[in-house]
């Protein structure tokens, strides 16, 4: 079940015993929808990222001669980064502090290294990538990536306990400020929503029973 950022918002009224517009505009509750809804996304990634990965791989496409590039609108952290140029997929990537006196050594212009076996690099706060050595080929990789939250405007892309979790939070915000109602309440219902959550998190992503599959390890 998804609801959209209307229907969530006359849950909340609702909540509020509110059903038009007086003391809480609708733009005001939805600020507070979309700050909750951002909050979960902190608290989730912080024990599961793998809920947020990107689902197209990102390209990064070395070029000769250039040490920066820029990485997707979404991106929050790398998940894997793999080479894609035919003939060169043994090439491996390697995160690296740019602080390091090997990566700063790497970069140098003057310094020719030919057919590395390895590409050293590290993220520049969540918009670019920068490498070392200095690519003296175009060499083309893969990159899957944990993503931001994209905020939502008009449906919301989770299921159902997710959303009880933001429409409690974003309630409480509005009583917070609001004349009336039980604030201890809705704080208690936050509560309530989030330990309903952990364990579906926590859960595997994926429900096939495997017990009839063979080890590769052997029985032993």
């Amino acid at each position: 079940m998804s609801d959209t950022l209307t229907t969530l918002t006359l849950d909340i009224r609702d909540h509020l015993d509110e059903t038009a517009a007086g003391y809480w505009t609708d733009a005001e509750i939805q600020r507070k929808i979309v700050r909750r809804f951002r909050e979960l996304w902190s608290r989730i990634i912080g024990l599961r990222d793998d809920w947020f990965k990107s689902t197209i791989p990102a390209v990064i496409t070395l070029t000769p001669g250039i040490l920066k590039y820029a990485l997707p609108a979404d991106y929050f952290r790398t998940a894997t980064l793999q080479t894609t140029t035919v003939g060169q997929t043994s090439v491996k990537w390697v995160w690296m502090s740019c602080k390091d006196p090997r990566f700063i050594e790497g970069q140098r212009s003057d310094v020719v290294y030919s057919n590395p076996g390895v590409i050293y690099y590290d993220i520049e706060g969540v918009t670019s990538i920068v490498v070392s050595p200095l690519p003296q080929a175009t060499l083309a990789a893969a990159m899957e990536y944990y993503t931001l939250p994209t905020d939502p405007t008009t449906v919301f892309s989770l299921p159902d306990p997710f959303l009880r979790y933001v429409e409690a939070g974003a309630t409480a915000d509005c009583l917070a400020k609001g004349p009336a109602g039980d604030l201890a309440y809705w704080r208690g219902e936050i509560q309530m929503a989030w330990e309903i959550l952990l364990p579906i998190i926590a859960a595997p992503r994926s429900g096939q029973n495997n017990s009839h599959a063979l080890s590769p390890f052997g029985d032993g």
